[in-house]
């Protein structure tokens, strides 16, 4: 199990830390808007808003046209308010009468929680003027409105006389019809008159001949006939006076009360549509358009826009939205190896040994003996301990360090690793096998006459290794050879860590990167174990993992990973960020070297 790395870090905890160690482009993202948006708000001209409230009622008009003349009008909502407010027609009254060419500012109405306020709004850049053109903007509606109505008026009075002169036609026609059926009537009572009176005439003459006749004693046949006849006569002429009295009877009984309650119902109907005529006569007069200026527009103290305190504000929240986007694209296009969560990227990679934080030595010795008390030590000083952890369960006397590419502070972590080592009081001794590029000699200050390569070449040991007073005894490269990787795969440099194994604890060797020399690959077989150094924030997954595969394939005995130049906040090292502050507390006491083994 890696002591230092336990698993990629996940969820919310995860994403603020990707959020910052990009925290560059956090800022880059918020400075590319604000920037811009502070430097047009104060360029900008400003906008002064003016609000006006303007109360909408419902109108009798309307009630009484739609009652009279089924004149379709919906009822009046905030949105057709507003909608008669942004209209062609009010913004032309409102441009004529302030005397602008063309159209007049748009016009805004906002409902002011009951439907019958309406906030008319106006943004202009005169103060003055825009509460004069809020104000404005009202009364034109308003009297548009009233037009309106009053057109309606005109359009239903209008319509109310035609069905009123209509209805006086129908009257007429009942009238009429009243009239002729009398007529007809009177007429027709006259004839059965004359026919009863012809026929009482004809009766009265039949009953004096019967009278006379009556008055004789002595009748003859003949007389007693015409006496039967005459009385028949009389009783005939009775039975039709009585059926012509009959008919006159009802002739004057005949029932004109269907076309009296037509005609009743015909002048009630025109009594109804005369009364209303003479309300949308009165209305039209009294008419208000149906809306009233509740509140007039106050003028504007400070300008509605631009406000370059709220377009700062939206503008890093725009930024930081735009750079936490660009920073997660940065993390995920980004192959390199920041921390211990991104080994994981690795695959079956060996553990990660140490940490060590990026920090500049005051000299060029190593930082573990000119600065003993930093913070950065302390993660030498896990990676010791983590190789004698390790030396436990397997010989780890000699141990190489090397890595991928160039640059990466291998050199660095060896003399570190050989002076932390030493300072446990073990025999300790860093042997410069960077025969391409060595620094050793510099790091302790020694000279480079004499060292590694003279003793391939036959020089006595004893003559090229070098003490130093505070750390590890070391072997630097010597002169640099033309032919590295041939000496360092010699039996020659397998007989001379045979010698060093004899005489030291450790042996720390530094070898040239694997990835631009073969050099550490022909050491690795004289070795205990392997350490690969990789830089944060520099080296990328594909490159370590070559070189891993590299020395994989000679069989070299890699036992773990050192990550050099880290950024705490980066990495996510609490464990480092505490060391920091830990050495900057107890920075104070200086920790003494314990004493050297004499040998």
């Amino acid at each position: 199990m890696d002591p230092l790395h336990s698993g990629a870090p996940s969820g919310v905890r995860h994403h603020l830390r990707v959020l910052r160690r990009r925290r560059g482009v956090l800022v880059l993202g918020v400075l590319a808007t604000l920037v811009p948006a502070v430097v047009f708000s104060l360029l900008k001209d400003p906008v002064y808003q003016a609000e006006a409230e303007m109360l909408v009622r419902s109108s009798p008009i309307d009630e009484t046209i739609g009652a009279t003349a089924g004149i379709d009008n919906p009822e009046r909502t905030a949105e057709n308010v507003i909608r008669v407010l942004q209209g062609r027609a009010v913004n032309q009254r409102v441009a004529d009468r302030f005397g602008l060419d063309g159209e007049a500012p748009a016009v805004s109405g906002v409902p002011d929680g009951n439907a019958d306020v309406i906030k008319v709004r106006i943004e202009t850049g005169d103060a003055d003027h825009a509460a004069a053109l809020a104000d404005a903007y009202v009364e034109a509606y308003i009297a548009h409105q009233r037009e309106a109505a009053v057109a309606r008026i005109d359009e239903a009075s209008e319509q109310l006389r035609l069905q009123i002169a209509e209805l006086g036609e129908r009257i007429d026609e009942v009238d009429a019809d009243l009239a002729n059926r009398a007529a007809t009537r009177e007429a027709e009572i006259s004839e059965l008159r004359s026919q009863v009176r012809d026929l009482e005439s004809q009766r009265t003459v039949a009953q004096i001949r019967l009278g006379e006749l009556d008055g004789q004693t002595d009748l003859s046949i003949t007389e007693v006939a015409e006496r039967r006849e005459l009385a028949a006569t009389v009783g005939d002429l009775d039975g039709q006076i009585a059926d012509l009295e009959a008919r006159i009877s009802d002739v004057n009984l005949e029932d004109d009360s269907t076309l009296e309650r037509s005609r009743q119902t015909l002048f009630d109907q025109e009594s109804e549509f005369i009364q209303r005529l003479d309300e949308l006569q009165v209305e039209s007069a009294l008419t208000t358009g149906g809306a009233e200026l509740l509140t007039p527009a106050e003028v504007p103290a400070a300008p509605a826009s631009p406000k370059p305190i709220n377009a700062a504000v939206l503008a890093i929240i725009a930024g930081l939205l735009l750079g936490a986007i660009a920073a997660f694209v940065l993390e995920y296009l980004d192959d390199s190896i920041l921390g211990p969560a991104d080994l994981a990227k690795l695959g079956d990679a060996p553990a990660m040994l140490a940490a060590v934080p990026d920090e500049t030595p005051p000299d060029a010795r190593p930082i573990s003996l000119s600065t003993p008390d930093s913070f950065v030590v302390e993660a030498y000083r896990t990676l010791r301990t983590n190789v004698q952890f390790i030396g436990i369960e397997r010989d780890m006397q000699v141990i190489q360090v090397t890595s991928a590419v160039p640059g990466e502070g291998k050199s660095t972590t060896a003399a570190n690793l050989a002076a932390v080592l030493s300072q446990t009081g073990r025999t300790v001794v860093l042997v410069d096998a960077d025969l391409r590029k060595p620094t050793v000699h510099r790091a302790f200050g020694v000279a480079r006459t004499y060292g590694l390569t003279t003793n391939l070449a036959g020089e006595i040991l004893d003559l090229t290794l070098q003490r130093t007073s505070d750390g590890p005894d070391v072997l630097v490269a010597g002169p640099i050879p033309p032919n590295p990787s041939e000496l360092l795969s010699s039996h020659q440099m397998g007989a001379l860590v045979n010698e060093l194994r004899t005489r030291y604890d450790y042996i720390v060797i530094d070898a040239a990167p694997v990835l631009a020399v073969s050099d550490a690959l022909a050491l690795a077989q004289f070795v205990d174990g392997v350490l690969v150094v990789v830089q944060s924030n520099h080296t990328s997954v594909p490159r370590v993992r070559n070189a891993l595969e590299a020395l994989d394939q000679v069989s070299a005995p890699v036992v773990g990973l050192v990550l050099n130049r880290v950024d705490p906040r980066k990495a996510d090292l609490e464990a480092y960020q505490y060391g920091s502050t830990y050495g900057e507390v107890y920075g104070a006491e200086k920790s003494q070297p314990p004493a050297r083994v004499p040998r």
